[in-house]
């Protein structure tokens, strides 16, 4: 897809645990102001896709029609698709305002899917939506989307770009031997290199932290808070609530296999719609 296509009218330019020992468990955030009801919350929750296609192939791929079916049902139900940005804001303060039945979208990796199938419906729809994407993958592996594809969609302002943590558990395990300061250094270096490359390439605010599986625990989360990073993000089955962490905030995974039922069930609703 150009960049003409998918630009729109008004668019502007552009633990301490060293030894293999389980990580401590997440403690809740005791920053957000909490409603007073359990009944005044709103229900809020962020979707995590990874690809799209025609076909779905594998469990990471998305069909972009099924795509469309949880637009028109999120739709038809009442649920408001917002910046992921509002969703950190309400969690941060519990009185921000946001809507009673909330959902943000997130996509990870940056697949030509995301430029090629999902763009054009973000643009029919007019949906936000935040990529978390591996800056040292951009334009360095032809399976990702380059630097200037990120450009054109975020130039479209629906689409936001974010880092992804782009180191695993088993390089985790290992740099975790090293020395205290050691770690430390190679850990700061990580957070603070995506989101500078992000800065320097795209502009704009480069601090919301989507981590790798099974990489996400109190030590990692003050050096992403020292990174400079606002929240950090999970794919955890989980609707968000004002007492979950801020640096833990839970992502459904979404596949091709949920149909509207599904993720109507997953959203709260009672609907057996198909």
């Amino acid at each position: 897809m150009s960049a003409a296509s998918l630009s729109h009218p008004g668019a502007p330019g552009a633990n301490g645990h060293r030894t293999g020992a389980a990580p401590p468990p997440l403690q809740p955030d005791r920053d957000a102001t909490r409603p007073s009801a359990a009944a005044t919350l709103p229900r809020v929750a962020i979707l995590g896709y990874h690809r799209f296609g025609t076909a779905s192939d594998d469990e990471m791929t998305v069909r972009i029609a099924t795509f469309r079916t949880h637009v028109a049902w999120l739709r038809d139900n009442g649920f408001a698709v917002v910046p992921l940005r509002d969703v950190v804001a309400w969690r941060h303060d519990g009185h921000a305002p946001i809507p009673p039945k909330t959902v943000a979208l997130t996509v990870d990796d940056g697949h030509p899917s995301v430029r090629d199938l999902l763009a054009p419906v973000v643009l029919h729809e007019r949906l936000p939506v935040t990529l978390f994407v591996h800056p040292p993958a951009v334009a360095g592996m032809p399976q990702m989307l380059g630097w200037d594809d990120l450009r054109t969609l975020r130039q479209t302002t629906l689409f936001d770009v974010q880092p992804y943590m782009w180191w695993y558990p088993d390089l985790a395990a290992m740099e975790r031997l090293r020395a205290p300061d050691t770690f430390r250094a190679f850990v700061l270096a990580q957070f603070g290199d995506g989101r500078e490359q992000i800065r320097q390439r795209l502009g704009g605010d480069a601090d919301l932290l989507a981590w790798a599986p099974g990489l996400c625990d109190e030590e990692l989360i003050g050096f992403a808070k020292q990174s400079g990073y606002v929240a950090g993000f999970t794919l955890d089955a989980r609707r968000v609530t004002p007492e979950a962490q801020t640096f833990a905030l839970p992502r459904f995974p979404m596949v091709d296999r949920c149909t509207p039922a599904m993720l109507g069930r997953l959203l709260g609703e009672t609907t057996d719609a198909a």
